[in-house]
């Protein structure tokens, strides 16, 4: 057991991890494609497969180490910034994608599998991954998740006097 708490808390680990995400979500895109040319008429096929390319594009974005690139996913998604949000993502996505045809249902079966273990390390082992310095991470998770939870809607503050941002004045909620 130490040793997988050495391995997973590990940065290496983490950017293995993210790197399978964004691989898993860039082939989704061809999957949700080549699903279009199935010889089914039928409409919820194509809409399915058309959300399959969505949400691959989202997964890809999210894992992509640019702050204001990943700002376009995570302002609207984000629980793609921890692995046990992208593990339950590419589980959606993978199981969706199974089926779309032969090339989905390849590709929906390994990112399934991928999402699972993600989701089984975020879910065990969060502690060894949430204590590490956010230098040990591709992008600092840990202060961009900070401006979501203070802050309006899109994070941002009036500076203060000292130069710092300051959460608005909101009273306490009324005691039941």
């Amino acid at each position: 057991m130490e040793k997988a708490k050495a391995v997973v808390g590990h940065r290496l680990f983490k950017r293995a991890c993210t790197l399978l995400a964004f691989l898993c979500g860039v082939a989704l895109i061809p999957a949700g494609v080549l699903g279009f040319f199935e010889l089914t008429l039928n409409v919820l096929n194509y809409v399915v497969c058309l959300y399959i390319v969505l949400g691959g594009a989202s997964t890809a974005i999210a894992c992509v180490p640019i702050p204001p690139v990943r700002a376009v996913v995570l302002n609207t998604m984000p629980f793609l910034a921890t692995m046990n949000g992208r593990g339950a993502f590419l589980l959606l996505w993978g199981s969706l994608a199974v089926g779309t045809g032969w090339v989905g249902l390849v590709v929906g079966l390994i990112t399934a599998v991928v999402g699972v273990f993600l989701l089984v390390v975020g879910i065990f082992f969060h502690v060894f991954i949430d204590k590490s310095a956010p230098d040990d991470m591709p992008w600092p998770v840990q202060t961009e998740m900070s401006s979501y939870s203070k802050g309006d809607v899109d994070g941002s503050f009036p500076p203060s006097a000292a130069g710092e941002y300051e959460p608005p004045n909101v009273p306490p909620p009324a005691p039941v």
